[in-house]
Protein backbone atom coordinates (compact mmCIF):
# COMPACT_ATOMS: atom_id res chain seq x y z
CA UNK A 1 0.00 0.00 0.00
CA UNK A 2 1.35 3.42 -0.96
CA UNK A 3 2.05 6.10 1.65
CA UNK A 4 -0.59 8.33 0.00
CA UNK A 5 -3.23 5.62 0.44
CA UNK A 6 -2.18 5.08 4.05
CA UNK A 7 -2.49 8.81 4.66
CA UNK A 8 -5.94 8.86 3.07
CA UNK A 9 -7.16 5.97 5.20
CA UNK A 10 -5.79 7.59 8.35
CA UNK A 11 -7.54 10.84 7.42
CA UNK A 12 -10.81 8.91 7.02
CA UNK A 13 -10.40 7.18 10.37
CA UNK A 14 -9.58 10.40 12.18
CA UNK A 15 -12.33 12.50 10.63
CA UNK A 16 -15.21 10.00 10.70
CA UNK A 17 -14.34 8.84 14.20
CA UNK A 18 -14.05 12.39 15.56
CA UNK A 19 -17.37 13.42 14.02
CA UNK A 20 -19.11 10.27 15.26
CA UNK A 21 -17.83 10.80 18.80
CA UNK A 22 -18.81 14.48 18.71
CA UNK A 23 -22.52 13.64 18.38
CA UNK A 24 -24.59 14.73 21.38
CA UNK A 25 -26.72 11.61 21.78
CA UNK A 26 -29.14 13.40 24.12
CA UNK A 27 -30.02 15.77 21.27
CA UNK A 28 -30.77 13.01 18.77
CA UNK A 29 -34.10 12.27 20.40
CA UNK A 30 -35.31 15.80 19.75
CA UNK A 31 -34.08 15.53 16.15
CA UNK A 32 -35.44 12.06 15.38
CA UNK A 33 -37.99 13.37 12.88
CA UNK A 34 -35.22 15.25 11.09
CA UNK A 35 -33.14 12.06 11.03
CA UNK A 36 -34.75 8.69 10.38
CA UNK A 37 -37.69 8.15 12.68
CA UNK A 38 -37.99 4.47 11.86
CA UNK A 39 -34.45 3.79 13.03
CA UNK A 40 -34.78 5.58 16.36
CA UNK A 41 -34.94 3.35 19.45
CA UNK A 42 -34.97 4.12 23.16
CA UNK A 43 -31.67 2.33 23.80
CA UNK A 44 -29.80 5.35 22.45
CA UNK A 45 -31.03 7.51 25.31
CA UNK A 46 -28.74 5.63 27.69
CA UNK A 47 -25.69 6.21 25.48
CA UNK A 48 -23.13 8.93 26.02
CA UNK A 49 -21.52 8.46 22.62
CA UNK A 50 -22.22 6.55 19.43
CA UNK A 51 -20.24 3.41 18.66
CA UNK A 52 -19.56 2.30 15.10
CA UNK A 53 -22.47 -0.14 15.46
CA UNK A 54 -24.79 2.61 16.67
CA UNK A 55 -23.86 4.83 13.73
CA UNK A 56 -24.36 1.94 11.32
CA UNK A 57 -27.81 1.34 12.81
CA UNK A 58 -28.82 4.97 12.43
CA UNK A 59 -27.51 4.99 8.86
CA UNK A 60 -29.38 1.81 8.00
CA UNK A 61 -26.29 -0.10 6.89
CA UNK A 62 -24.41 -3.07 8.27
CA UNK A 63 -21.71 -2.59 10.89
CA UNK A 64 -19.16 -3.94 8.42
CA UNK A 65 -20.16 -1.39 5.80
CA UNK A 66 -19.87 1.54 8.16
CA UNK A 67 -16.60 0.29 9.64
CA UNK A 68 -15.17 -0.01 6.13
CA UNK A 69 -16.18 3.60 5.37
CA UNK A 70 -14.75 4.94 8.62
CA UNK A 71 -11.48 3.08 8.06
CA UNK A 72 -11.24 4.35 4.49
CA UNK A 73 -11.56 0.86 3.02
CA UNK A 74 -14.89 1.50 1.26
CA UNK A 75 -16.09 4.51 -0.69
CA UNK A 76 -19.43 5.64 0.80
CA UNK A 77 -22.46 6.44 -1.29
CA UNK A 78 -23.55 10.06 -1.48
CA UNK A 79 -26.71 9.11 0.41
CA UNK A 80 -24.66 7.60 3.26
CA UNK A 81 -22.47 10.68 3.49
CA UNK A 82 -25.50 12.97 3.56
CA UNK A 83 -27.12 10.89 6.31
CA UNK A 84 -23.86 10.83 8.28
CA UNK A 85 -23.54 14.60 8.00
CA UNK A 86 -27.16 15.04 9.07
CA UNK A 87 -26.74 12.84 12.16
CA UNK A 88 -23.57 14.72 13.10
CA UNK A 89 -25.21 18.07 12.47
CA UNK A 90 -22.49 19.20 10.06
CA UNK A 91 -23.03 22.52 8.33
CA UNK A 92 -19.49 23.91 8.32
CA UNK A 93 -18.19 24.31 4.76
CA UNK A 94 -14.61 23.31 5.58
CA UNK A 95 -15.75 20.14 7.37
CA UNK A 96 -18.08 19.18 4.53
CA UNK A 97 -15.27 19.68 2.02
CA UNK A 98 -12.82 17.61 4.03
CA UNK A 99 -15.34 14.79 4.58
CA UNK A 100 -16.00 14.58 0.83
CA UNK A 101 -12.33 14.84 -0.14
CA UNK A 102 -11.01 12.12 2.16
CA UNK A 103 -13.82 9.68 1.39
CA UNK A 104 -14.68 10.40 -2.27
CA UNK A 105 -11.64 12.28 -3.52
CA UNK A 106 -13.59 15.39 -4.52
CA UNK A 107 -14.83 18.51 -2.75
CA UNK A 108 -18.37 18.95 -1.51
CA UNK A 109 -20.62 20.08 -4.36
CA UNK A 110 -21.06 23.76 -5.10
CA UNK A 111 -24.37 25.12 -6.25
CA UNK A 112 -23.25 25.42 -9.86
CA UNK A 113 -22.27 21.73 -9.93
CA UNK A 114 -25.86 20.73 -9.31
CA UNK A 115 -27.75 22.82 -11.87
CA UNK A 116 -29.76 20.55 -14.13
CA UNK A 117 -28.80 17.38 -12.24
CA UNK A 118 -31.24 15.04 -10.53
CA UNK A 119 -29.94 14.64 -6.99
CA UNK A 120 -31.41 14.35 -3.49
CA UNK A 121 -33.05 17.59 -2.33
CA UNK A 122 -30.94 17.55 0.83
CA UNK A 123 -27.78 17.74 -1.28
CA UNK A 124 -29.11 20.82 -3.02
CA UNK A 125 -30.01 22.35 0.33
CA UNK A 126 -26.50 21.78 1.69
CA UNK A 127 -24.61 22.76 -1.46
CA UNK A 128 -22.12 25.53 -0.87
CA UNK A 129 -22.65 28.87 -2.56
CA UNK A 130 -20.06 29.62 -5.22
CA UNK A 131 -21.10 32.98 -6.60
CA UNK A 132 -23.15 31.58 -9.47
CA UNK A 133 -25.35 34.18 -11.15
CA UNK A 134 -26.52 35.58 -14.43
CA UNK A 135 -23.51 37.62 -15.49
CA UNK A 136 -20.34 36.62 -17.32
CA UNK A 137 -17.94 37.48 -14.44
CA UNK A 138 -19.81 35.02 -12.21
CA UNK A 139 -19.95 32.46 -14.98
CA UNK A 140 -16.20 32.26 -15.54
CA UNK A 141 -15.23 30.39 -12.32
CA UNK A 142 -18.04 27.89 -12.91
CA UNK A 143 -16.93 27.45 -16.53
CA UNK A 144 -13.34 26.88 -15.47
CA UNK A 145 -14.46 24.28 -12.94
CA UNK A 146 -16.54 22.59 -15.64
CA UNK A 147 -13.53 22.63 -17.99
CA UNK A 148 -11.40 20.94 -15.33
CA UNK A 149 -14.01 18.20 -14.93
CA UNK A 150 -14.12 17.74 -18.70
CA UNK A 151 -10.31 17.61 -18.93
CA UNK A 152 -10.27 14.98 -16.20
CA UNK A 153 -12.80 12.88 -18.13
CA UNK A 154 -10.81 13.23 -21.36
CA UNK A 155 -7.52 12.31 -19.71
CA UNK A 156 -9.23 9.34 -18.11
CA UNK A 157 -10.25 8.10 -21.56
CA UNK A 158 -13.97 8.36 -20.80
CA UNK A 159 -15.39 11.65 -22.16
CA UNK A 160 -18.91 10.26 -21.71
CA UNK A 161 -18.32 10.50 -17.95
CA UNK A 162 -18.68 14.29 -18.29
CA UNK A 163 -22.20 15.71 -18.35
CA UNK A 164 -21.51 17.97 -21.33
CA UNK A 165 -22.37 16.01 -24.52
CA UNK A 166 -19.80 18.00 -26.54
CA UNK A 167 -16.78 17.02 -24.39
CA UNK A 168 -15.96 14.04 -26.60
CA UNK A 169 -15.54 16.38 -29.60
CA UNK A 170 -12.74 18.30 -27.87
CA UNK A 171 -9.24 17.61 -26.60
CA UNK A 172 -7.92 18.08 -23.09
CA UNK A 173 -5.26 20.44 -24.45
CA UNK A 174 -7.86 22.59 -26.17
CA UNK A 175 -9.95 23.03 -23.03
CA UNK A 176 -7.02 23.49 -20.69
CA UNK A 177 -5.28 26.10 -22.85
CA UNK A 178 -8.48 28.04 -23.58
CA UNK A 179 -9.69 28.32 -20.02
CA UNK A 180 -6.31 28.87 -18.37
CA UNK A 181 -6.11 32.10 -20.37
CA UNK A 182 -9.43 33.46 -19.10
CA UNK A 183 -9.10 35.79 -16.06
CA UNK A 184 -11.59 35.18 -13.25
CA UNK A 185 -13.29 38.54 -13.71
CA UNK A 186 -13.59 38.21 -17.47
CA UNK A 187 -16.59 39.58 -19.28
CA UNK A 188 -18.09 38.28 -22.50
CA UNK A 189 -15.60 40.07 -24.77
CA UNK A 190 -12.55 38.69 -22.94
CA UNK A 191 -14.12 35.24 -22.91
CA UNK A 192 -14.69 35.43 -26.68
CA UNK A 193 -11.10 36.57 -27.22
CA UNK A 194 -9.61 33.74 -25.19
CA UNK A 195 -11.82 31.03 -26.69
CA UNK A 196 -11.14 32.28 -30.21
CA UNK A 197 -7.51 31.19 -29.84
CA UNK A 198 -8.67 27.59 -30.11
CA UNK A 199 -7.40 25.91 -33.27
CA UNK A 200 -9.78 26.33 -36.19
CA UNK A 201 -10.94 22.71 -36.39
CA UNK A 202 -12.09 22.75 -32.76
CA UNK A 203 -13.86 26.10 -32.69
CA UNK A 204 -17.30 24.73 -33.54
CA UNK A 205 -17.31 22.01 -30.84
CA UNK A 206 -15.71 24.44 -28.38
CA UNK A 207 -18.46 26.97 -29.08
CA UNK A 208 -21.12 24.29 -28.59
CA UNK A 209 -19.42 23.10 -25.38
CA UNK A 210 -19.33 26.60 -23.88
CA UNK A 211 -22.91 27.51 -24.82
CA UNK A 212 -24.26 24.19 -23.49
CA UNK A 213 -22.28 24.58 -20.25
CA UNK A 214 -23.43 28.16 -19.70
CA UNK A 215 -27.04 27.11 -20.14
CA UNK A 216 -26.60 24.16 -17.77
CA UNK A 217 -25.18 26.51 -15.16
CA UNK A 218 -28.12 28.83 -15.53
CA UNK A 219 -26.20 31.58 -17.37
CA UNK A 220 -28.62 31.73 -20.30
CA UNK A 221 -28.04 35.45 -20.85
CA UNK A 222 -24.27 34.93 -20.95
CA UNK A 223 -24.69 32.18 -23.54
CA UNK A 224 -26.85 34.46 -25.68
CA UNK A 225 -24.31 37.29 -25.46
CA UNK A 226 -21.46 34.99 -26.46
CA UNK A 227 -23.31 33.96 -29.60
CA UNK A 228 -24.25 37.57 -30.36
CA UNK A 229 -20.66 38.80 -29.98
CA UNK A 230 -19.44 36.55 -32.74
CA UNK A 231 -18.06 33.41 -31.09
CA UNK A 232 -18.58 31.45 -34.29
CA UNK A 233 -16.92 28.45 -35.85
CA UNK A 234 -16.21 30.10 -39.18
CA UNK A 235 -14.04 33.04 -38.19
CA UNK A 236 -13.32 32.63 -34.47
CA UNK A 237 -13.94 36.33 -33.97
Amino acid sequence: MSSAEMDRQEACRSLFSALRKSVDVSQLGARRHELRDGLWTDFLYAKKSLSQSDMAYLLGVSSGTYEGVERGLKAPSVELLLAFGRICGIRDAATLDRLWKVSLGRPFPRASDLVGLRLPDELRALALADGGGGGSPDAVPALQAAALRAVSALLGGDPAADANPHTGRLTARCLASAFSAVPLGAGAEELVRALSTVEAGLRAPCRDWVVWELRRLGHVESARRLVERGFRADDGA
